[in-house]
């Protein structure tokens, strides 16, 4: 037996009972959030052609100003923070039983990139792929002092990420006219009842959107950058032990609600064309602005749900969320099955035919069915399918799923 072997054999996942319930009901929170943002994405990415036959209705244009102010790329963050947060625990563990991290965190972030390509064949905005490739790059900054950690993280989002979206900006000037060619063809294809060609046109969408290398790096540094915060919050122990830090939680809703509704004010006047932005440097300005209020927007967000959780913890909301959230890499890809059929040819067809604010009750009720399927999941099996194989992949060794007793362990990132 090989030494890797033998360690996989003495590195089991934790119990139940020590998983952070916090992380858990956030992860499930930001779950919603994105599964909301991702229904609006294919719901008006195509339509962008002519947006008006999505957003004609006043509830039309509510719902795309809701969207836009409080949830694109707002639970996005989240969950990064939130990943970060989960890789940190895993090389922690590591760590801790005096075992290196790399060939682990390596497998695992191999595994997870795998994932996201055989995803993108469904999902062209799909992020396990990118996940996994800024992985990598953390386990090399794992070792950095915790205000090393938040001071990276945010020079890579305020300085390095508006640098590339500048560059992107000046360089790829005739981006829009191919994006329409594509757009087109995504369209036609979409609505075929062919799955290959559903296949195919995803890598295209996916490609044209992101595979330039000024949107690699910038959307790179975005993430790793809340990849590093997340795991500084770890280290903090904010999240682990939140009644020992809430003054300092206190502190940041605070910052984090007036940065956030500067932000939404200033949106605002944007999307009601109060005023307009031609200059490339002011759009790279702004965007950097953007950075800021997405950040604060997100902290807010988690920081008002943890205050709420300290102060009534049995809440119900609590228990659906962290039901979701434990089985969060099962819920992700599973609402791409919904997307699947709710807008391809092979289900029902509705890309470019749906108004936009229908993107209300169908997260509604895509996320109660998650909610519903979680609780019955939990009650029978340890881990999620995805869950499931993913650790059993990097651990390499079989792991049982099926509960036969009430302390039995599940896996925490």
């Amino acid at each position: 037996m090989s030494k890797e072997s033998k360690i996989s054999l003495n590195f089991n996942p934790v119990q139940y009972k020590e998983r952070t319930v916090i992380v858990d009901i956030l992860r499930g929170f930001a779950l919603f959030g994105v599964l909301f943002t991702n229904l609006y994405a294919l719901t008006t990415t195509i339509p962008a052609l002519n947006l008006s036959t999505v957003t004609d209705t006043g509830l039309d244009k509510l719902t795309n100003a809701l969207v836009q102010l409080f949830f694109i790329h707002k639970f996005l963050t989240l969950f990064s923070l939130l990943f970060g947060y989960g890789f940190g625990i895993f090389i922690e563990r590591l760590t801790s039983k005096g075992i290196t991290p790399n060939q682990f965190i390596i497998r695992r972030m191999a595994i997870l990139f795998l994932l996201g390509l055989l995803h993108t064949c469904f999902w062209w905005g799909e992020i396990l792929s990118t996940y996994a490739l800024c992985g990598i790059f953390l386990l090399f900054l794992r070792k950095l002092q915790p205000k090393h950690l938040l001071t990276f993280g945010l020079i890579l989002i305020f300085i390095a990420a508006p640098f590339f979206q500048y560059i992107d900006i000046v360089w790829f000037t005739d981006e829009n006219t191919v994006k329409q060619s594509v757009f087109l063809n995504y369209l036609q294809t979409i609505s075929n009842a062919s799955l290959h060609g559903i296949i195919k046109i995803n890598y295209v969408m996916s490609n044209t959107l992101y595979m330039h290398y000024s949107c690699i790096l910038r959307d790179g540094f975005q993430i790793l950058g809340k990849f590093l915060i997340g795991f500084y919050i770890l280290k903090q122990g904010y999240l682990k032990n939140p009644e020992s830090h809430l003054d300092k939680i206190k502190l940041c809703w605070k910052i984090s609600l007036i940065a956030g509704l500067l932000y939404v004010i200033v949106k605002s006047l944007y999307l009601f064309h109060f005023y307009t932005i031609n200059d490339n440097i002011i759009q790279s300005i702004v965007y950097l602005l953007n950075n800021i209020g997405i950040l604060s927007l997100s902290l807010f967000y988690a920081t008002s749900l943890m205050l709420l959780f300290l102060k009534n913890p049995k809440l119900i909301i609590f228990i659906w969320l962290r039901n979701v959230g434990i089985l969060s890499l099962t819920n992700y890809l599973s609402q791409t099955v919904f997307y699947f059929f709710i807008f391809t040819g092979i289900g029902f067809g509705l890309l470019g035919k749906m108004h936009l604010y229908m993107i209300i009750p169908l997260t509604l009720a895509i996320f109660s069915l998650e909610i519903i399927i979680s609780k019955y999941w939990l009650k029978y099996y340890i881990y999620g399918p995805m869950e499931w194989i993913w650790r059993q992949l990097t651990y390499r060794k079989h792991l049982k799923i099926r509960k036969q007793k009430a302390e039995d362990i599940v896996t925490r990132n």
